[in-house]
């Protein structure tokens, strides 16, 4: 919850300061788009860390919830 405040308030910062600032190179780097692209990453990094490790307990979870006919 905490993580997903942060990147939308960061989101919201760098879309109000996209327009407030001129059209210079330096401002041209940083677009709502690039920022979305950083908080999509950020947002699915943990959870590709620690699949391999929790895998087991989901195939394990898989087998056991499996109905047979």
């Amino acid at each position: 919850y905490e993580l997903m405040k942060l990147l939308s308030s960061v989101m919201q910062q760098s879309g109000s300061a996209a327009n407030a600032s001129a059209a210079g190179a330096s401002s041209a780097a940083v677009t709502p788009v690039t920022v979305r692209s950083a908080a999509t990453i950020a947002t699915m990094l943990p959870i590709i860390c620690l699949y391999p490790f929790l895998q087991r307990y989901f195939v394990t979870g898989l087998t056991i919830g499996g109905v047979k006919e």
